[in-house]
């Protein structure tokens, strides 16, 4: 997990972020979330072929639960321990996309652009923290998982203990693209190897 705590003088917002297959973020302890998360992205495709992550967590342990938001070849997935209920949505390139996931327990849902596409009853929490655009950490990556390559444009978090918004900056020193969170002034860079394209 690579954060930093913030003076927003020292940070100059932009556009977007890019995955290029190998950077991914680790929101860290406070995202573990034992009885599930809500999110909301707003996100772009960069080809509609690409598969992968979101956000999610990977249990390492019994029950070895995956928990989240996958893209997959046709549509979205709603991963919750080891059922991976899935939905044929569209993926256009260069368009934006609202997609929302809630995990808690018996009230778990993904919405795209507002609209309830799937739903379940069932879920695990999540046991370890949270990443963005890959379900576990480098482990996945150098056992050639790899990240998913999307444009992340804005991200909302909750659990039942902690609250984050998630905007695309640089910090001004070296240039260096992450997400920071607004709400508590944390910044939250590539975990991964190379670094995010942006713009």
């Amino acid at each position: 997990m690579r954060r930093e705590h913030t003076s927003i003088r020292e940070y100059q917002s932009i556009s977007y972020i890019q995955g290029t297959g190998t950077q991914y973020i680790d929101l860290g302890p406070e995202s573990q979330s034992p009885n599930g998360f809500y999110s909301k992205l707003t996100i772009q495709y960069v080809n509609s072929s690409y598969t992968g992550r979101v956000i999610g967590s990977h249990n390492l342990y019994s029950p070895y639960g995956r928990n989240g938001l996958a893209i997959t070849s046709n549509g979205v997935e709603l991963s919750y321990g080891n059922v991976y209920p899935n939905y044929s949505t569209s993926k256009t390139p260069g368009m934006d996309y609202v997609l929302e996931v809630q995990t808690y327990i018996r009230n778990a849902f993904v919405k795209v652009n507002g609209a309830q596409v799937l739903t379940n009853t069932n879920n695990y929490g999540l046991l370890s923290s949270l990443n963005i655009l890959v379900l576990q950490d480098q482990w996945r990556i150098a056992n050639n998982y790899g990240c998913l390559q999307i444009i992340i444009k804005h991200i909302e978090f909750t659990n039942n203990n902690h609250q984050m918004d998630l905007h695309p900056y640089i910090r001004v020193a070296d240039s260096k693209p992450g997400l920071l969170d607004l709400l508590n002034n944390q910044f939250y860079t590539n975990s991964g190897t190379g670094e995010f394209l942006y713009n």
